[in-house]
Order: structure tokens, then sequence, then C-alpha cells
């Protein structure tokens, strides 16, 4: 961003390529004014309905920002809408929760005969674990792996956590984990499982998932605290207390506790 300003200051004139590295920085910041002016400016050049890599830039900008009235348009007047573009604006609807939406506008995706990718189904994934959504969930896994033929990554499975975690099917979860190799697991996978077992009081496999957090990082504060709760809401103060006194003696200071809002 501060890039961009000297280079308006130096009276450069940017071009596509300029347009979407901002775009791309206004999304990630928020920066819904200088996105906004972007649009003015591409839309003045006659450039919008040229490039579809520009389009899907302002699109995607619009969707993180939680504009979808905007988003919509940039949508709509795309040239020729690919799979990054039915991503991004999928993106946006699963940011504001809204669940259902997502799903129409996959099968509206599959409709025109649009392939979707590994990012597609993390977004549908997601929105399915926000909303509780499991047999939508279930489904769209299996969809994934026997129809689309593509191999899950970490994020699915954490997705498929959430998802299992979420309706209280432990023995679900336990089956997902199976699949995720020991290499490959990481702090939010088990922060999942945490949050999870926090929900419905299930303290040996929070216990296990806090044993794996702490190897990884002895100092991730969100596992203590979420480990913390689980003994509580069992009634086990001891067993949280003696959390507590790990952390502190282990330096976890770091204040992650809004990584466990649902």
């Amino acid at each position: 961003m501060n890039l961009f300003k000297k280079m308006q200051d130096a009276r450069v004139c940017p071009n596509v390529v300029t347009y979407v590295c901002v775009l791309k920085a206004c999304g990630i910041v928020g920066s819904l004014n200088i996105g906004e002016d972007i649009d003015t400016n591409v839309r003045k050049q006659g450039l919008l309905h040229k490039d579809v890599v520009l389009s899907t830039a302002l699109l995607d900008m619009y969707s993180k920002c939680g504009v979808m009235e905007k988003a919509t348009e940039v949508f709509e007047h795309i040239p020729v809408r690919e799979v990054t573009s039915w991503n991004a604006f999928m993106t946006g609807y699963a940011q504001l929760g809204q669940a259902m939406v997502v799903l129409n506008l996959y099968k509206q995706m599959k409709t025109e005969s649009i392939m979707p990718n590994s990012v597609t189904f993390v977004v549908l994934l997601t929105a399915c674990s926000h909303a509780g959504l499991l047999e939508d969930g279930e489904k769209l896994f299996d969809e994934m792996c026997a129809i689309c033929c593509l191999t899950p990554t970490l994020e699915h499975y954490i997705c498929m956590i959430d998802v299992f975690g979420r309706a209280g099917h432990f023995d679900k979860v336990k089956t997902m984990l199976e699949k995720v190799s020991s290499h490959h697991r990481n702090l939010p996978l088990f922060l999942t499982v945490l949050s999870a077992c926090r929900k419905w009081g299930n303290v040996k496999l929070g216990n296990w998932a806090f044993e794996q957090s702490i190897k990884l990082n002895d100092k991730y504060g969100a596992a203590y605290i979420c480990m913390q709760n689980i003994y509580t809401t069992s009634g086990m103060q001891m067993e949280a207390n003696r959390i507590e006194a790990l952390r502190m003696k282990s330096k976890a200071w770091i204040d992650d506790r809004t990584i466990l809002v649902d």
C-alpha cells in the first residue's frame, strides 16, 4: 500500500498488474476506500470487463471486505467466470455466515460446468462447519474425494474435524485424525479438537490434543486456556489449576483467546 502511494506521488501510471496487486492488499487489510478508488479508475479506463484476473481481484477485494452487493455486481459482469471467481464470491458469503447461499452458489457453479478445485471445498466445508451442516459437510467431502478425485489436504481434514466435533461425533473425529499423517499435524488441527472437546466435555480426547499441542509449542496460550475450560466445565477444578500453573511456568503469555471464539 505504501509503495502504491509512492508510485502515485512519483506520477508513475499503474497498469493492470499494479491494480491486481493493490486490490489483493486491500482485501487483506480491509482497505475498502482505496479498493473503491481503484474500481473507479479501472472502470474509467475500460479495463474491468476486459481482464478476468483484474475482475476477479476486484471481486475478491469486495468479498473480503464483506461488501457483497458490489461483489455481486462485479461477479455478474465478469466475461469468463473461472473457478477462482466462484471461489472468491463464495468466500465472501462464507465469511458472513451465509452457508446456504454458498451451497446454492456451488450448485449454480456445477450447472455452468465449472470444475471445483481444492480451494472450493475448503470454502464449502468451512461454511458447513460454521453452520453446523453435518450431512452437507459429509456429502461434500465424499464428493471431493470420490467424484472430483481431489486429495484432501490438512485444511480439509481440519474442516471435517470441526464439522464432526461441533456435532459431538468423536468417533468420526478420531477417524479423520487417523487419516492425517503425524508429520502434517499442526496447532490449528489440535485446537479444533480442543474446541470440540470443550463444547462436549470430552476430557480424554481433549487431554490428548492438549499434550500434542504443547509438544509442538509449549507457549501456545490458546491450548492451555481451552484445556482449563474443559476441566472447569467438567468439575475438575484441581486439574484446571494445574494447567494454569503449567501455562505460567511455560510463560505462554500470548493473548490468543480470540482464536477460541466461534
